[in-house]
């Protein structure tokens, strides 16, 4: 079945009713489509006949932040709820429900969880995707104003045609953008999720549901009223830097999808269940397992006991990471831009993401085929088990352990010698798989990078403790790798990047232990680049007819009311512009009231504020 047939892009141009959208009372003007042969519809809300036949005809509906829903306890959806409060219905002919695929939605479910992406709810709107997707089309821009008119003709209505039509098209291709990036986990879901597009649209915890139950032949059943139980139980091993910075020969050595392999290694899913006592039978020793030499030691020793006999769940997670490594393997015979090769790897990139996300759902009292409080806690037990395990024989072996968290250890090789260290990381991994209930040889103890590391620095808090999973990597390369920083968070600003990709790293890179900048260098490297990149300072403010603002105190009718209905570029400013405590300023005005000192004037604890972890934290408070 070819899925993009049945579906259908919908748009829609509304008159805003007061200083904001505002779906229970904004007006409908005109609903647009792009069908699936590529053919772009515009029509005005009255031609109501010929839009419900449309919509109609299409068992599947994609748009953009078209769908009622909740986000963060932000109340999200706009186009679906105008339209029916207009009359419109969403029933194919045969009156089935018509499926919504709202691309907003997708990025809101799977921009972290997924993707890997740091995207914040400011940077789901349309545009700001297509520019960050790089999508080949571009959405344009349009005066909103002309839709407080009932109907538009010539030159306006041309216009607008032109705006809806392109926001129909980067609609679209951030609809291919998301459906190319997740179709390897199509062939794994069953026939009714592949047509609906749950695949698509589903959390990534209930597609592995969904996909685990298909494959275990599990019923697919769940529990409305239900908690999230995963901090009712100790999870991961950290070990916090014992100090700021490391140099020398640096492997991260980590376990290879450690939680799958502890599903699998454990059988956790599978309870041991002894038969009734009769007749003077009891259970042989050997017919259960609960931790083995390893696991079944120490404080974090695991709490159940569990069957010899590979379950369904664990048997399908083996069959899927199995899967994996052979499709891996596949990959290396073939050139990267091949079709073949790109294929490959969207399907073990499903895999992967399936396969790691079955301990968040087996804490979830929501997925109830999956559901075990214990299951989940013996998993990150087994888990700590490990790593505390690895973290002190290499420790024992003269290795100098400066970071562990999780499934992971950085150790600084004092011998140079990454034979020894394989050799030692060998061993480890033998021993746990000798201490498993089902013996299962996938699991890796294993150097993750092949050139070793030349220097890493650790940050701390506000408070002088170091932050998890909060450092900074230099390769023999020179490269930087940068973890957990506000500087690669996606609400970053490009003047705080520039900084850092100016002046802080070269910094770093020649520093020798003491990395820390003071504020009035950081400060002095802020003004350098706001002088010579003015427009970094600038932020855009969208805001309508002053009339339009219910209150008058609210930013967006500040601006309005001192530059007009439009879009603004300004910069925040001790002095002068729009706002009353806060103000905001074009660059022009600044310059002009305060000539070549106009720099002065201008707020700059917001970047020093984003850039503190350069600076110590008993510093920081001179600029908060």
């Amino acid at each position: 079945m070819n899925l993009l047939s049945r579906c259908l892009v919908m748009d829609i141009e509304t008159a805003t009713v007061g200083s904001k959208p505002n779906k229970e009372v904004d007006k409908l003007r005109y609903v647009g489509f792009k069908l699936p042969n590529g053919k772009n519809m515009v029509f005005h809300y009255s031609q109501k006949e010929s839009i419900q036949n449309i919509i109609s005809m299409y068992p599947v509906i994609i748009g953009h932040n078209i769908k009622d829903r909740m986000y963060k306890h932000f109340e999200m959806g706009y186009d679906v709820h105008i339209m029916e409060r207009y009359g419109f219905n969403f029933f194919t002919k045969n009156h089935k429900r018509i499926t919504f695929i709202d691309t907003q939605e997708i990025i809101e479910k799977r921009a972290k969880s997924m993707m890997g992406l740091d995207l914040v709810l400011g940077q789901f709107s349309l545009k700001y995707l297509s520019q960050y997707f790089n999508l080949k089309s571009k959405k344009g821009e349009f005066d909103y104003n002309l839709l407080q008119k009932e109907s538009l003709k010539g030159e306006e209505y041309i216009l607008m045609k032109e705006y809806l039509e392109s926001d129909l098209n980067v609609t679209y291709q951030l609809f291919m953008y998301l459906y190319n990036f997740f179709s390897g986990f199509i062939e794994f879901c069953k026939p009714k999720d592949k047509v609906t597009f749950k695949w698509l649209t589903s959390s990534s915890g209930s597609l592995a549901y969904k996909i685990i139950c298909f494959q275990a032949g599990l019923p697919e059943v769940y529990k409305k009223e239900s908690v999230r139980a995963r901090k009712q139980f100790k999870g991961g091993y950290v070990s916090l830097p014992e100090r700021d910075y490391a140099s020398g020969e640096i492997y991260c050595v980590d376990f290879s999808s450690l939680y799958p392999h502890m599903f699998i290694g454990g059988n956790l899913y599978s309870k041991y269940k002894p038969q009734e006592i009769t007749g003077g039978l009891f259970p042989k020793e050997n017919d259960y397992w609960d931790g083995g030499e390893i696991y079944g030691v120490g404080k974090n020793k695991i709490q159940g006991k569990y069957s010899r006999k590979q379950g369904k769940i664990e048997s399908t997670l083996k069959k899927f990471y199995d899967l994996r490594v052979q499709i891996k393997k596949d990959m290396k015979k073939l050139g990267k831009k091949t079709d073949e090769y790109k294929y490959l790897n969207k399907k073990q990139y499903a895999i992967k993401i399936l396969i790691n996300t079955m301990y968040g759902i087996s804490g979830s009292e929501c997925f109830s085929s999956v559901y075990d409080l214990q299951t989940a806690s013996d998993c990150t037990a087994m888990a700590r088990t490990s790593i505390i395990y690895a973290r002190g024989k290499l420790l024992e072996h003269g290795y100098d352990v400066i970071y562990s968290d999780t499934d992971s250890a950085y150790v600084v090789d004092v011998f140079k010698d990454k034979k020894r260290l394989e050799s030692i990381c060998r061993a480890i991994s033998k021993k746990q798989i000798n201490s498993f209930n089902i013996k299962i040889d996938s699991h890796d103890f294993e150097i993750e990078n092949k050139k070793p590391f030349k220097k890493m620095w650790f940050f701390k808090n506000d408070k002088g403790r170091y932050n998890k999973k909060h450092y900074m990597i230099q390769t023999f390369d020179d490269e930087i790798k940068v973890k957990g920083l506000k500087i690669i968070k996606g609400d970053c600003s490009s003047l705080s990047k520039k900084v850092f990709k100016d002046y802080i790293i070269p910094h770093f890179k020649a520093s020798e232990g003491d990395f820390y900048i003071t504020p009035t260098k950081l400060l002095q490297w802020i003004k350098s680049v706001a002088e010579s990149e003015n427009k970094l300072l600038e932020k855009r403010y969208r805001v309508n007819d002053k009339s339009s603002y219910k209150s008058m105190s609210c930013i967006q009718a500040q601006i309005s009311m001192r530059y007009g209905a439009g879009e603004h570029y300004l910069i925040d400013n001790k002095y002068i512009g729009a706002g009353k405590n806060k103000k905001k300023a074009t660059l022009k005005e600044l310059k002009r009231s305060f000539g070549e000192e106009w720099l002065k004037a201008v707020n700059l604890n917001e970047y020093l504020k984003e850039l503190n972890a350069f600076v110590k934290p008993n510093q920081r408070k001179k600029y908060k």
